[in-house]
């Protein structure tokens, strides 16, 4: 690693990054099945 404290700073943004996309559209993405479910 060159440059151990941008990895620092990077290493929780990134995680927050992706607990923000896995958390987020759960909601919309399980209506959308619901949705899709019923349709077809």
């Amino acid at each position: 690693m060159a440059h151990p404290h941008l990895t620092a700073a990077g290493a929780p943004m990134t995680a927050i990054a992706l607990l923000l996309v896995y958390f987020t559209p759960r909601r919309q993405f399980i209506s959308g099945l619901t949705i899709g479910s019923g349709n077809g």
